[in-house]
């Protein structure tokens, strides 16, 4: 049994294991917050293939029934059979088209099953279109505040910073004297089976004596040691901690600066995209419109059918940029969430969602 009394290394080393398990708690929560992001952009990704997987079937059915007017009017002399190849050429390509969107979309499912760890006979869809998410409430100096105010990724550094230091306390320790008191106790038994009266005659060879002996013992006292001298090991070991101290503040200060620039980015990606969706939600109004227009004037001989592709190209580009715009946006919201977002520290415990930011005028906002 010891007991120690006076030990200078003791609170060092209880204070480093302490802030080794603060660190590690953090690493755990920004783990989270990176996984919360990759599940984010996978289901953004699901949902705009899906997307566009609609889109380019819808086409193809508009290129078959393209197709069988120009078919029927080359029947009747009213177009030539240049116009019936070019609108063969456009099926076919728009069906390339769909089966490439096809590949893409169950890609994207086995992504996202993979990241929630779906088995292999569970077929994840998403169950509505492509939804723009609100836009973000704050401004950029507040949101970049926001990012560093508890940010787990930032507490780690700083933890594992601390514990480094406690670890050069603790080396620095080994040097001082330890006073401890001690208790020791022991019991123990055997056989000799060697005699200690030599018989001789006749009996010596059948007789074989054995002696039972038992014993036992116990002491206690105080017990004082002092590492007077170890060639500057120990300084050395505190030294060498203090310097990865110092390069745990460089990396902090990265990591601060890192921090920044990816909330810079999501946000000023967030404004583009929210302009891109207005651009492409117009464009496709007047796309959708000119198709009309064109189809019409076709079916009365008073276009090409190289003004009906090039409507329909138009059309089709138009619809896809809307859902691609919309996915940027909300792939620019989930990385600014992910800075933002409190998450436990503790395996198990549930994620507190949605989040509610403040508005930047009035009123509150709430993203998921």
């Amino acid at each position: 049994m010891r007991w120690d009394l006076v030990n200078f290394e003791r609170g060092a080393a209880l204070a480093e294991n302490r802030q080794e398990l603060e660190a590690a708690e953090h690493r755990y929560a920004n783990r989270l917050r990176q996984l919360q992001l990759e599940v984010s952009l996978s289901f953004y990704s699901l949902q705009l293939a899906q997307q566009l997987r609609r889109i380019r079937q819808a086409v193809v059915e508009s290129d078959r029934a393209v197709l069988e007017e120009v078919i029927a009017l080359e029947g009747s002399g009213l177009v030539p059979r240049l116009d019936r190849l070019r609108a063969e050429a456009s099926l076919q390509q728009s069906r390339f088209r769909l089966a490439q969107t096809e590949a893409q979309w169950r890609s994207r499912q086995r992504q996202l099953s993979n990241l929630l760890n779906v088995p292999f006979t569970v077929t994840l869809t998403t169950p509505e279109a492509v939804r723009l998410q609100p836009p973000w409430p704050l401004d950029l100096e507040r949101t970049v505040v926001a990012g560093f105010r508890d940010n787990p990724e930032l507490l780690a550094l700083q933890a594992a910073r601390q514990a480094l230091l406690r670890q050069a306390d603790r080396r620095a320790a080994e040097l001082l004297p330890q006073l401890r008191l001690y208790a020791r106790a022991g019991y123990g038994e055997g056989i000799a089976d060697k005699p200690e009266i030599e018989l001789r005659g006749c009996c010596a060879a059948t007789n074989i004596p054995q002696l039972y002996q038992q014993n036992g013992a116990w002491e206690a006292g105080l017990e004082l040691r002092w590492r007077l001298f170890d060639s500057g090991v120990s300084s050395g070991a505190a030294g060498a901690s203090r310097a990865a101290a110092e390069r745990t503040t460089q990396a902090l200060a990265e990591g601060r600066n890192a921090i920044r620039q990816r909330v810079e980015a999501a946000f000023f990606e967030h404004r583009a995209a929210l302009e891109q969706i207005l651009a492409a939600r117009a464009s496709y109004g007047s796309a959708r419109e000119a198709f009309r227009d064109v189809r019409a004037r076709y079916q009365l001989g008073l276009a090409n059918y190289t003004d009906v592709s090039d409507t329909i190209r138009l059309l089709t580009q138009a619809m896809e940029g809307v859902a691609e715009s919309i996915t940027l946006a909300n792939g620019s919201y989930a990385q600014l969430l992910r800075e933002l977002l409190p998450v436990p520290d503790q395996p198990g415990a549930p994620v507190s969602l949605p989040l509610v930011l403040p508005a930047a005028a009035a009123g509150e906002s709430t993203g998921s």
